[in-house]
């Protein structure tokens, strides 16, 4: 069965990027709101999981609009996949005119003029993908961690699609040995810290609750000595993304590791919080983000 199951995944899958690659990128909107219908309303793909979350982060909102910004979302969500199906066509001038950098200057001293590694942190808002195919492309090489996919097929195309812009992927099991040599190696660290991360993550707050949080940015900017940003590619009018870097500053200043380690973990999700509540939509809410919860402190 689980074969059979994977056989179907990879059938679909393999479709709608078909779909995508030879389709007018005129029509792609529309079927991004065709899908998007289809997961909210037919499916229920997560339906209840991103709700409870919306009225947990936004509490002051009416259920009506807890659905509105859901069904935004989910819209969000299946415009960048098509999107990235889509990187496989783009030329290199088209990923140039469609990725603009928010602070030119910032970009430059952080990521051009910068002679070591560079970590890049970020979560799953706007469409992460464009901007690590630019940074590949016309910046410095790129290492990015992702996570194995339970569908092998899925997996190796998502590889595939990633690497045709000179992307290497490391999986995150092998993120912290991998990461270190890739730093070495003066290359950019693109890794997403958002997902709940077990009862191994550090808890820090998170839009109102405490979030099992990944500290694998945070150890190795320290251990490495590299900067550390934090990144949101996020879409704008007429197909374009607009890059946002925003500096992790004085990581490296207190000497007691553990503290270092949640202090630094804290400040790039709380600047992550402060991009999701300006755009909500383009947050991927459809994640048990709280899954973990802290150790009771209770005798």
């Amino acid at each position: 069965m689980g074969k059979l199951q994977h056989r179907l995944e990879y059938g679909l899958y393999r479709a709608v990027e078909t779909a995508a690659l030879y389709l007018p990128e005129s029509v792609l909107p529309g079927m991004a709101d065709l899908l998007a219908t289809l997961a909210f309303s037919a499916l229920r793909v997560r339906r209840s999981v991103s709700l409870a979350n919306l009225a947990a982060a936004f509490p002051g909102m009416s259920t009506e609009e807890h659905r509105a910004l859901c069904r935004a979302a989910y819209r969000h969500f299946c415009r960048a996949m098509l999107e990235f199906f889509r990187l496989q066509r783009w030329r290199p001038e088209q990923l140039n005119r469609r990725v603009q950098i928010a602070r030119p200057e910032l970009f430059r001293q952080c990521l051009v003029e910068h002679p070591g590694g560079v970590v890049l942190v970020s979560g799953h808002l706007g469409n992460w993908e464009p901007a690590l195919a630019y940074i590949a492309r016309f910046v410095r090489p790129v290492t990015a961690v992702m996570r194995r996919l339970n569908n092998p097929g899925v997996d190796a195309r998502m590889v595939a699609v990633r690497r045709r812009w000179g992307t290497e992927l490391i999986y995150s099991r092998h993120a912290l040995r991998g990461g270190l040599r890739a730093l070495w190696q003066g290359r950019v660290l693109a890794m997403l810290a958002d997902q709940d991360a077990g009862p191994g993550g550090i808890f820090v707050p998170f839009l109102g609750r405490p979030a099992s949080t990944a500290a694998g940015p945070a150890w190795l900017a320290l251990k490495s000595g590299a900067p550390l940003l934090f990144a949101a590619c996020l879409r704008q009018p007429k197909g374009t993304f607009r890059l946002e870097l925003v500096p992790i500053a004085d990581h490296h200043s207190d000497r007691d590791a553990s503290r270092a380690l949640e202090a630094v973990t804290r400040r790039y999700t709380a600047i992550l919080e402060d991009f999701v509540q300006r755009y909500p939509e383009q947050y991927f809410w459809l994640h048990r983000r709280w899954k973990t919860r802290p150790p009771t402190t209770d005798p």
